[in-house]
């Protein structure tokens, strides 16, 4: 048998950067809506662990868009991770 060296030891990628506006559903789903109100259109739902990334703040509301998607729309902000 001929000796067979092991290959070569490649470091694995860093982790990406903390982005403080990249949260997830935190609740079983999540209904996003039209403009920050509880009386204003649905759009989708967004299920638990989908990850979003805050686009702006109006009171207890927040503008959410899914990365790498158009998909966007208002959501209370105690409905995603810390």
């Amino acid at each position: 048998p001929r000796y067979v060296p092991p290959p070569a030891y490649v470091p694995p990628p860093p982790p990406p950067a903390y982005d403080p506006n990249i949260k997830q559903v935190a609740r079983p789903y999540v209904t996003l809506r039209s403009c920050p109100g509880q009386a204003c259109p649905p759009t989708t739902t967004l299920s638990q662990g989908t990850p979003v990334r805050i686009l702006s703040w109006e009171g207890p509301f927040v503008m959410v868009r899914v990365p790498g998607s158009p998909i966007e729309g208002w959501v209370k902000r105690n409905r995603l991770t810390p």
